[in-house]
């Protein structure tokens, strides 16, 4: 038995192949809609995330001028070389600055600690002693970390001064 397709059937047929063809089509195409948008929204993040690291990094580059003279100062605190000469120089300044006089001035054996170097001072000073308290103030104001380890005051070579050995240490860094 075979069936025939009238005339009237036959555009209801195309019709509902065309139909479920176009359903088809527009089925494809949200999914595809669907795809592009998540996509978007991915790539969106991305941006997102990328714009934070570069506000991130202008912060950065922003500070950079700062953050190099923290590490200037921070290097004049405690150097990478023990930096004799210019220690020197600096007790020299502080104890013209305070009134006091250096009458000697000593290095000991460095010592090793874990992570720096530690330079023992002997200083022999005369002066006054408001001069000593304005020179361990100053000391420990200074650019370079200095500890005073002891401080021995006797009499100075005339009535109104004081003989003081002061010792100290200063650092660098390994």
């Amino acid at each position: 038995m075979t069936a025939k397709l009238t005339k009237a059937e036959l555009p209801l047929i195309i019709g509902i192949v065309a139909l479920l063809l176009i359903l088809l089509l527009i089925y494809k195409q949200v999914g595809l809609l669907n795809q592009a948008r998540q996509e978007l929204q991915t790539e969106q993040a991305a941006v997102t995330q990328a714009t934070s690291q570069l506000q991130s990094l202008v912060k950065i580059r922003d500070q950079s001028e700062h953050f190099q003279q923290e590490l200037k100062m921070l290097e004049e605190i405690m150097p990478k070389e023990p930096r004799e000469n210019l220690l020197i120089k600096l007790l020299e300044s502080k104890a013209a600055k305070s009134g006091m006089q250096i009458k000697q001035i000593k290095f000991g054996q460095y010592e090793s600690k874990q992570e720096h170097y530690e330079i023992p001072i002997f200083l022999t000073l005369e002066g006054q002693y408001h001069g000593l308290l304005n020179l361990l103030d100053e000391l420990q104001a200074g650019p370079r970390a200095l500890r005073t380890e002891e401080v021995k005051i006797g009499k100075g070579g005339n009535l109104s001064s004081i003989q003081v050995e002061l010792t100290a240490k200063a650092f660098y860094l390994k």
